[in-house]
């Protein structure tokens, strides 16, 4: 007796999304509606939350991509199942929706056509309800070969209910996709022509109800139908349900180090995020309650996992939150210092019109080079930060000749729930794209704005804002991605950068909710930030699992995550600046290149090194290119995020930092993101392969000036402290490991510290507020 099972074969056209403009751009010429958010809450919580799931019903699974009309796999051709005749439109309504799972009932397909639809992203397959018929028509592009249907087999399952498996295939010997259905013994097949199609119907004329459409193996690729791994697992999934999730609930440690979150679910197992199965066991330090299963069944984002029992419980490590805050060293080649201050620009004008414009832009990226920049630059730096900053904070509703009305509002029609975006940019279907990266960097913008100057006050006034720009992030939040969506259709995270800036924004707005002690809004980003480490960090791993599976290209690199796919893609023969994506949030953000040292280090090697020897002269700004290619080739904009990770994650001798940075400066696209790197590699001293002196920690004080002495033995550091006094306040630094703390003297005075490793810890007992001088002196080790 031969195994049965249906596999289908379909490739689905992905193409790189549009570069983000930095500049005036417009923001579509839908209206987004007029609904307040003012009232709504700030947390989308249960049906509330559309996750990949909204506004249309198009949607990829973990193994199958569905719709109304019927499914396919992400693998193969282009063949397809749909119900019923075929001809007849199908109607769709939403009767359910939350981040896991979608339900809709339907009408219309003709005789045989299902009455409901169940999506899910908690098992291995979907569901649908048929009445007294059902038809499936699996057809093929009409040049393509007849597809062929293995030999059937049916078994009856430990429920009492027979089960069959089938293998579709694009033409004999050709590998397939398993899927295991419910069939009647007396169910036919047969082949036919359809509108120059080639057509398997299989029809079922027993009154059937639901059935589930499960791929025992995932999308792992089936040669031979007489598997005896195949047939354990679909004997095995004969008799799993689809499990529903019932509730959700986090929280964070006591020390503020981890998150433990906790979910339950209908049914006997609990699954895994799969991203979070396939990080652990890539090494990530999460931990699950539990013995973790590993299935057969290989999903678009790695294995499916369980635990036994109805409930999943994990914990994360908030990851960390370092800064890099420079100290100059005095004697500097000023051919570099002068170099960092005339990439200082973008910062604002009658031009920016969006709140990445009005609030990030340019100004961050100088400000985090703070210390280094010269008395005119910082003028226009903080002249920038007044003029432009309250304008990205300024939310909906305007009054009538506003001036400046950068944020809109949109609601997602299945949940009704409403958000604001200030960026977009159209991609396929027409819809808006990369809201999460328009709404993420003035968030993070305005935790630069207030880490260097102090003014935790703008912070304050504009928390309530924070919350309600934030809100697009619960709303979105894809529970097997474990970070945001980039739509409010789903589709996908977007190229690289979309990922890199949510994360950031995650990171500053926990570190915002930390320094305004509001303890309920830190265990919400803190659990945000963890989950969406996790997803950030994976991507490294995907590329070469993608390949093997046969979701990615021999050359392709994995950017993001995407549903019907797996993933977003590029590789470099597109140039240089997609696969760069997974560097650049909008320039080089040091939060991200702190989760990379901190657990990726070694697959950013390995990425680095593949860039590399694709692009071997990807430092060279002149280089040339066979064709147009995004940001000018090897320009600041794209280069420059290489320099960093090379820099503040892999540790390359200043020579080669110094040679990268000669090479790519002629060429200025975008030059604006470029100081904080300058800052970076002038940091180091003689023959350092890291800063001599790295601030990593001093809010809710103002970081005014740093210097260090030539031959790197003294540090004097000028900060504000705000008023009222604080109880407590300290800063840390990290120090070159060729040397060591002797003293630290604040006001003049001696004062203990804490030196752990490379990290120094200054704990201050209720400072006076004011200006503050901190001389710490240095010795070699």
């Amino acid at each position: 007796m031969r195994l049965a099972a249906l596999g289908l074969l379909v490739l689905m056209g992905c193409s790189p999304l549009p570069p983000h403009s930095n500049g005036a751009r417009s923001l579509g010429a839908r209206s987004p509606g007029n609904i307040s958010v003012a009232s709504l809450p700030v947390e989308g919580k249960g049906e509330a939350a559309f996750g990949r799931f909204g506004r249309i019903h198009e949607d990829g699974l973990l193994t199958l991509n569905v719709s109304p009309e019927g499914f396919e796999t992400p693998l193969g051709g282009k063949l397809r199942v749909r119900w019923g005749d075929g001809r007849t439109p199908i109607t769709s309504t939403v009767v359910h929706l939350d981040p896991t799972e979608k339900r809709l009932s339907l009408s219309g397909g003709g005789d045989g056509a299902p009455t409901m639809v169940r999506y899910s992203l908690l098992y291995p397959g979907f569901s649908a309800t048929f009445g007294r018929r059902l038809v499936l028509r699996a057809a093929a592009e009409s040049s393509e070969p007849e597809p062929v249907v293995s030999a059937r087999v049916g078994f009856a399952g430990a429920d009492g209910l027979w089960y069959e498996s089938l293998v579709l295939r694009r033409g004999q010997g050709s590998p397939g996709v398993a899927v295991l259905m419910r069939l009647s013994e007396t169910a036919t097949f047969r082949s036919a022509k359809e509108g120059g199609q080639s057509v398997t119907i299989i029809e079922d004329t027993q009154p059937i109800g639901v059935v589930r459409f499960v791929t025992p193996l995932g999308i792992r690729s089936i040669v031979h139908a007489e598997d005896e791994r195949l047939w354990q697992a679909m004997k095995s999934w004969a008799v799993v349900p689809i499990p529903s999730r019932l509730s959700s609930a986090s929280s964070l440690s006591a020390d503020g180090k981890s998150v433990t979150i906790t979910e339950t679910f209908t049914g006997k197992v609990a699954p895994l995020p799969p991203i979070l199965a396939f990080a652990m066991r890539h090494g990530y330090p999460a931990t699950v309650a539990g013995k973790i299963v590993y299935t057969d069944a290989v999903t678009k984002y790695g294995p499916f996992a369980v635990v036994a029992g109805n409930t999943l419980r994990y914990t994360l490590p908030v990851p960390p939150t370092e800064e890099r805050g420079y100290v100059p060293i005095q004697g500097q080649d000023p051919r570099r210092v002068a170099l960092l201050n005339e990439l200082v620009g973008h910062l604002g004008g009658a031009w920016a019109s969006n709140a990445v414009d009005l609030g990030y832009a340019g100004m961050a990226n100088a400000q985090m080079a703070g210390p280094y920049l010269s008395p005119a630059r910082r003028k226009e730096v903080a002249a920038a930060w007044r003029a432009y900053l309250p304008s990205a904070f300024a939310l909906p509703p305007y009054a009538d000749g506003s001036k400046q009305t950068p944020w809109k509002v949109a609601t997602e029609p299945f949940t009704s729930q409403s958000y604001l975006w200030n960026y977009c940019i159209d991609g396929p279907g027409g819809y808006r794209y990369d809201l999460e990266w328009g709404n993420a960097l003035p968030l993070y913008g305005l935790y630069k704005y207030a880490q260097y100057s102090g003014d935790w006050q703008m912070v304050r006034r504009h928390w309530a804002d924070v919350q309600r720009i934030y809100r697009y992030f619960d709303l979105g939040d894809d529970w097997a991605w474990m970070t945001v969506v980039n739509a409010d259709h789903g589709y996908s995270t977007g190229t690289g950068d979309p990922l890199c800036a949510a994360y950031a924004a995650h990171i500053a707005c926990l570190k915002m909710a930390r320094v305004l002690g509001d303890r309920e809004s830190e265990k919400r980003f803190a659990v945000r930030a963890a989950r969406c480490a996790v997803a950030t960090v994976s991507r490294f791993g995907y590329t070469d699992w993608g390949r093997e599976q046969g979701l990615l290209g021999p050359r392709s690199v994995a950017l993001g995550y995407q549903e019907a796919e797996g993933f977003t893609r590029s590789n470099t023969d597109d140039g240089p600046w997609y696969v760069s994506t997974l560097l650049s949030g909008d320039g080089a953000l040091p939060e991200l290149f702190t989760l990379y040292r901190a657990y990726g280090k070694d697959a950013l090697r390995r990425y680095e090194a593949r860039y590399a020897a694709d692009l071997p002269r990807w430092y060279q700004g002149s280089q040339p290119y066979p064709k147009k290619v995004t940001y000018d080739g090897n320009s600041i904009y794209v280069a420059f995020p290489h320099v960093f990770a090379r820099a503040a994650v892999l540790d390359e001798p200043t020579t080669s930092l110094v040679r990268y940075l000669d090479g790519i400066q002629t060429n200025r696209n975008n030059a604006w993101i470029g100081p904080n790197v300058v800052a970076e590699v002038l940091s180091r001293h003689r023959g350092g392969r890291v800063p001599l002196f790295l601030l990593t920690e001093w809010e809710p004080a103002a970081y005014r000036e740093g210097a260090a002495s030539p031959d790197g033995r003294q540090v004097t550091l000028q900060f504000v402290l705000p008023k009222p006094a604080l109880k407590t306040w300290r800063f840390a630094a990290r120090l070159d490991p060729r040397f060591a703390p002797a003293s630290v003297r604040a006001g003049g005075r001696p004062i203990p510290f804490r030196f752990t490793g490379d990290v120094l810890t200054v704990p201050l007992a209720r400072p006076t507020p004011g200006g503050l001088k901190i001389d710490v002196r240095l010795k070699g080790r």
